[in-house]
């Protein structure tokens, strides 16, 4: 798998260096391979690497990113994460509020994970059942 994460690495560079503008799907599938395989800083710095090669980034970017953080335990950088996707203006989903839910909960920061609860409303956003069980297991932490 890392071989492969590493080989579809290169040729995203490679188109870059061609002046080829990929589909944000085709960056995207490389972020995830970044993130299945050397973790949250690698997968962050594909993303930053991707504004600067002015590839449009989107929520899916955003939430393989924050998960992958959550994942490494870094999860006030994952919040931070929310706030730029929102400086941005690129819709935070209900995936993306539930991951950094979770994360304030995984580590052990209940206000804050009602405070990311309570942000859903104003961006149009019902929580669901994982929104509610993740907020819940913050609390009861």
């Amino acid at each position: 798998a890392g071989d492969s994460a590493d080989l579809a690495e290169t040729l995203l560079r490679q188109a870059w260096a061609a002046g080829m503008q990929l589909h944000m799907g085709a960056s995207n599938a490389v972020v995830g391979a970044l993130r299945r395989t050397q973790g949250s800083r690698a997968a962050l710095g594909l993303l930053r690497e991707m504004v600067d090669q002015g590839t449009e980034l989107n929520v899916v970017s955003y939430n393989l990113v924050i998960g992958a953080m959550v994942e490494d335990g870094r999860w006030e950088e994952a919040t931070d994460l929310l706030q730029e996707m929102q400086e941005c203006g690129i819709e935070r989903d209900e995936i993306t509020f539930n991951t950094a839910i979770s994360a304030a909960g995984g580590a052990l920061e209940p206000g804050r994970a009602l405070d990311l609860l309570r942000e859903m409303r104003p961006a149009a956003l019902a929580p669901n059942l994982v929104t509610y069980a993740a907020a819940i297991r913050a609390c009861a932490c």
